[in-house]
């Protein structure tokens, strides 16, 4: 991986701290942790890290570097409803929402409801933890950020006529449509 300065220009290279150092070596050695690693749109990453070693001319680096390599890639959702309420598992243990969008295409607005949870949710029994209000004829458009909307235990979803964490009230079919990103 290479180590980026805020303009962007190569600054050295980072090596993983499990890497024994070298007398020549003129790597930033660092300890990442997948829970600090923040998701740029462009596919880039940037993480926190704990400096291990350094050599003295990158001594007094910020320890926020920019990562290059695939920790930004993201799988696509895309569903269109059922006539029912929708219980859906996009993934089954820990992941990150990066982005969604939910049109409603319906007479009457529609609850995007989004469980942490590696099932799909009982609909009306299971609480969500966070409900999303789609107005009838719109689009909502959520970007979660760098951070992303982490699920510690897995991303689902329901879609329900009313907001209320027990409604277990059907829409109709086709009536909302989706379409985001996850990690």
């Amino acid at each position: 991986m290479r180590l980026i300065d805020a303009l962007g220009a190569i600054m050295g290279t980072i090596k993983a701290a499990s890497v024994a150092a070298v007398a020549a070596d003129t790597a930033v050695v660092v300890a990442i942790s997948p829970n600090n690693v923040l998701r740029a749109g462009d596919g880039t990453s940037v993480a926190k890290v704990q400096l291990a070693s350094v050599r003295p001319a990158l001594a007094d680096l910020s320890q926020t570097v920019s990562l290059s390599g695939n920790l930004g890639i993201t799988t696509t959702l895309t569903h269109n409803s059922a006539a029912t309420t929708n219980a859906t598992i996009v993934k089954a243990s820990a992941g990150t929402m990066v982005s969604l969008n939910a049109s409603n295409i319906g007479a009457a607005s529609a609850a995007l409801k989004l469980h942490n949870k590696a099932s799909p949710p009982t609909v009306g029994t299971d609480v969500p933890v966070l409900t999303i209000i789609i107005p009838p004829g719109a689009t909502v458009s959520l970007d979660f950020g760098v951070l992303g909307r982490v699920f510690t235990t897995g991303i689902a979803f329901a879609i329900t006529n009313l907001a209320a964490d027990s409604d277990a009230t059907a829409i109709a079919a086709g009536q909302v449509k989706l379409f985001g990103s996850y990690a």
